[in-house]
């Protein structure tokens, strides 16, 4: 499956990024995500400016997973549970994926100078056999194996 993608600059680079729609399965509610695609990162996480648009996500309780760094900045995750990421393939056509997402919340200072973005990661681009590319026009794109 092809999924169009769009370039977003971030960390003073672009990036390769894609939209969706979250849902996650324990909370309810869906928010739309504008994501950063990094092989990177080693979790999905959504930012904790994208949870607080969804106030069933943002109500709740979670545990702690981990702390990563991600372009200098230490990111502290907490666990979201399995959501439903609703992607729009090349013909328009929407395509639901089941994966596991944490929350990415960094400290309340570093918050006002930094818009952390949300990451799509190592964790679903190897349990979903995705890539990023770009299609025969030029167009960024993610490649997800239908297997």
């Amino acid at each position: 499956m092809k999924i169009p993608a769009f370039l977003q600059k971030w960390a003073k680079a672009e990036r390769i990024s894609v939209t969706f729609i979250a849902k996650p399965l324990k909370h309810g509610g869906n928010v739309y995500i504008k994501a950063i695609i990094d092989s990177g990162c080693p979790w999905t996480f959504m930012s904790e400016n994208d949870v607080e648009r969804c106030r069933s996500i943002s109500s709740g309780t979670f545990n702690f997973f981990e702390k990563v760094n991600l372009g200098g900045i230490d990111v502290d995750l907490f666990d979201l549970g399995e959501v439903i990421f609703t992607f729009r393939d090349s013909e328009n056509k929407p395509i639901e994926i089941k994966s596991r997402c944490c929350i990415g919340r960094i400290d309340r200072k570093i918050r006002t100078v930094v818009n952390l973005p949300s990451i799509i990661g190592m964790d679903f681009l190897k349990e979903k056999r995705a890539m990023t590319g770009f299609d025969e026009d030029g167009n960024p794109c993610m490649l997800i194996s239908e297997n």
